[in-house]
């Protein structure tokens, strides 16, 4: 098993959490967070945990399939 894979379960739970989080159905999303005296809205967190989910989703990507663009042509 490749690490990559690693990469690609975790973004992918991630990216679900991120989901249920921005429609306010985890545990996380009923609390209040604050950064610098500024409230954080659950649909926030929510994005955030969702676009760390795609960068996560994105190393598995660039490390699975970047090692085949140093060939020429298509």
């Amino acid at each position: 098993m490749n690490i990559y894979f690693v990469f690609l379960g975790a973004g992918i739970l991630v990216l679900i959490f991120g989901i249920l989080t921005f429609n306010g159905k985890t545990a996380l999303s009923k609390r209040s967070h604050f950064i610098f005296g500024i409230e954080l809205d659950k649909s926030v967190i929510g994005i955030v945990i969702f676009f760390l989910g795609m960068v996560l989703i994105s190393v598995f990507l660039i490390g699975v399939i970047g090692p085949h663009f140093n060939k020429e042509g298509i």
